[in-house]
C-alpha cells in the first residue's frame, strides 16, 4: 500500500466522521488491510476503521530516547484490595450516569469514605475520571473530593498522582524540627508555611522554638507569613513570644501578633483591652434593674495603646475616637460586658441594639472570639442575632446550636434569609440536620414551593414526610421530581454502605 493510498483513505474517513455516515458512507479500507465487513451497518464500519487508524498511528510512531529516559518507576504493589464488584459498579454509575446529577459529588465522597473505612481502594480504571472531578473543584467547594480520594486511591493512585503532578492534601510528608531547621533556607515560602503548620499541629512548642531560632534572619514579608502559622496549636505558652512581636518594625507582623493575642483569654493583651473598655460602659439602674447601657468613645489612651494596635495621631490632630472604640470593643473579652453591666448577653444586646457602632464591634468580637468558651460564644451569638437580625454572627456557634436556634425562627424569615439560614446551619451526609431544623426547613419548602439544594442534610427521620408529600395529588411534576431526587439520594447512601459489607 502506497503512502498516497493511506492519505486518501484517512481523508475520506475523516470526512465521513465529520458529516456523518447518513450523508457520506464510510470508505472501504485499503485492500492491504484485508477484508472488511461489507454487511456491517455504516456507523460500525466507520468506527472499525477509526480504531484501525488509531492502532496504525500509535504502532507506527518511533519512541524517542528522551521519552524512554523520562519514564517513571513502575507503580508499587497494592497493599489493599480493590472495592467489591458491586461497589465498583456503583462508582461507575455515579461517575458516568449519576441518578441524581446535582448530588454526584456528595455521593462519590460518601463512596470514597466507605472505601477507606473498609480498607478498599478505587479501581485504577476509575482514577482518571476522579482526578478530573477534583481538578474541576472550585474554591469553597462544599463537597471536596481531594481528601476522600487520597484516602482510597491505593498505591497505584498515589503513584499516578506523583506522575501527573496531582497534589494530594497535606502535600509532602511533614518534616521534623531538625529537618525543618536544616532545610529552612532551601524551602519556598509556601512549603515552609505548610511544614510549620504540620509541626505546630504535632509539636506546637518545638515549632515555636524553630521560628524563634530563625526569626532574625527572615525578611519582613516572610515573618508575616510565619507568624500566621502560630494560630495552629495556639496556647498560652506562645504569649511571651507574641508580646515581643508587638514591637516588631513590620506592621503586618504586629497586626497578626495582636490578633493572636486576642485569641488568648488570659493574655496581658486581652486584660489591657478589658481595662480600657470597663470605664467606657455606663449602666443606668432603676430599682435594681438595668434600664439602659451606653458606651462612650475614649478621650485618651494609655502608654501601651500604640503597640496594641491603636493609631495615635500627631500633636494637634484630632484622633478618630470611634475607631479607638471599635478596636477596644472588638478585642475585649466578652465576659467584660457581663462583669460591668451585671446582666446576661440577651439583655446587653437588646439595650445596645440602637447603637450601631457598638453592635458592629460586638459582632466582630463574637465572630473572632475563639478565646471564649463555646457557651459564652453561643450565648452572645444568639443574643446579637436576636437583637439585630444579623445571622452571620451565628457562625460563632457550633452547628448543633445554630440549628436549635434557627429552627423556631425559620418560617418568619424573609426568603433570602431562609436560604442563608440553611447554609449557616451546616449539615452533611455524616452529620445531617437535627429533626427540629429539618422539619422547619420542610415546612418552608412545602409552603413556598422553593427548591431545596441541601438535600444531603436531611435526616432519615423526615423521609416518610417527603414520601407523603411526593404522593400528594396536584403536585406539579417539577416539585415531584425534585423530591424524588431527595429519596433517591438517601436510598443510595445505604446501598453504597452495603456494597462494601
Amino acid at each position: 500500500m502506497s503512502e498516497r493510498e493511506l492519505r486518501v483513505w484517512r481523508a475520506d474517513l475523516l470526512s465521513a466522521a465529520m458529516v456523518g455516515t447518513g450523508r457520506r458512507p464510510a470508505p472501504q479500507p485499503p485492500t492491504a488491510f484485508g477484508s472488511s465487513r461489507p454487511d456491517a451497518p455504516a456507523p460500525e464500519l466507520l468506527l472499525d476503521q477509526a480504531a484501525l487508524d488509531g492502532a496504525l498511528s500509535r504502532g507506527g510512531r518511533r519512541v524517542g530516547q528522551g521519552q524512554i529516559d523520562d519514564l517513571p518507576d513502575p507503580a508499587p504493589a497494592e497493599v489493599d484490595e480493590v472495592a467489591p464488584p458491586r461497589a465498583a459498579q456503583l462508582l461507575e454509575l455515579l461517575l458516568w450516569q449519576p441518578p441524581v446529577p446535582a448530588m454526584q459529588r456528595p455521593l462519590i465522597a460518601h463512596w470514597l469514605r466507605c472505601a477507606a473505612q473498609h480498607r478498599r481502594i478505587v479501581s485504577p480504571s476509575a482514577l482518571p475520571a476522579l482526578f478530573a472531578l477534583v481538578d474541576a473543584e472550585r474554591p469553597g467547594e462544599q463537597h471536596p473530593l481531594r481528601g476522600p480520594l487520597a484516602a482510597a486511591w491505593g498505591e497505584r493512585g498515589a503513584w499516578l498522582a506523583r506522575v501527573v503532578g496531582f497534589e494530594a492534601p497535606g502535600g509532602a510528608a511533614a518534616m521534623s524540627a531538625t529537618e525543618l531547621i536544616d532545610g529552612w533556607a532551601t524551602l519556598s515560602m509556601t512549603d515552609l508555611s505548610l511544614h510549620l503548620r504540620a509541626l505546630r499541629e504535632s509539636e506546637p512548642d518545638r515549632a515555636r522554638e524553630v521560628i524563634v531560632e530563625r526569626w532574625d534572619g527572615l525578611p519582613a514579608r516572610a515573618k508575616e507569613r510565619v507568624v500566621q502559622e502560630l494560630e495552629h496549636g495556639l496556647s498560652d505558652s506562645d504569649e511571651p513570644f507574641l508580646e515581643t512581636l508587638l514591637d516588631d518594625r513590620a506592621k503586618g507582623v504586629r497586626t497578626n501578633a495582636q490578633r493572636l493575642l486576642r485569641m488568648l483569654p488570659n493574655s496581658a493583651y486581652s486584660a489591657r483591652m478589658a481595662a480600657r473598655l470597663t470605664p467606657l460602659i455606663a449602666v443606668e439602674r432603676r430599682l435594681f434593674a438595668v434600664r439602659a447601657i451606653s458606651v462612650r468613645p475614649p478621650d485618651h489612651l494609655d502608654a501601651h495603646a500604640e503597640r496594641d494596635g491603636f493609631v495615635i495621631p500627631a500633636d494637634g490632630v484630632e484622633p478618630d475616637r470611634m475607631a479607638w472604640l471599635h478596636l477596644i470593643v472588638s478585642r475585649s473579652p466578652l465576659t467584660t460586658w457581663v462583669t460591668a453591666a451585671g446582666v446576661d448577653p440577651d439583655r446587653i444586646a437588646l439595650l445596645l441594639r440602637d447603637d450601631t457602632s457598638v453592635i458592629a464591634a460586638l459582632v466582630d468580637a463574637v465572630s473572632n472570639s475563639r478565646c471564649e468558651s463555646v457557651d459564652v460564644r453561643s450565648a452572645w451569638a444568639g443574643a446579637l442575632a436576636e437583637a439585630t437580625g444579623e445571622l452571620a454572627v451565628l457562625t460563632a456557634m457550633p452547628e448543633s446550636e445554630r440549628q436549635r436556634w434557627l429552627a423556631p425562627k425559620l418560617k418568619a424569615l424573609p426568603a433570602h434569609d431562609q436560604y442563608r439560614a440553611r447554609r449557616l446551619a451546616g449539615g452533611s451526609v455524616q452529620a445531617p440536620w437535627n429533626d427540629a431544623f429539618a422539619n422547619a426547613v420542610l415546612d418552608v419548602v412545602f409552603r413556598d414551593r422553593v427548591q431545596l439544594s441541601e438535600i444531603w442534610a436531611l435526616p432519615a427521620s423526615v423521609h416518610d414526610r417527603v414520601r407523603a408529600y411526593v404522593d400528594r395529588d396536584g403536585l406539579n411534576e417539577h416539585d415531584r421530581r425534585a423530591f424524588l431526587h431527595v429519596l433517591q439520594y438517601h436510598a443510595l447512601l445505604p446501598s453504597i454502605q452495603e456494597a462494601f459489607s
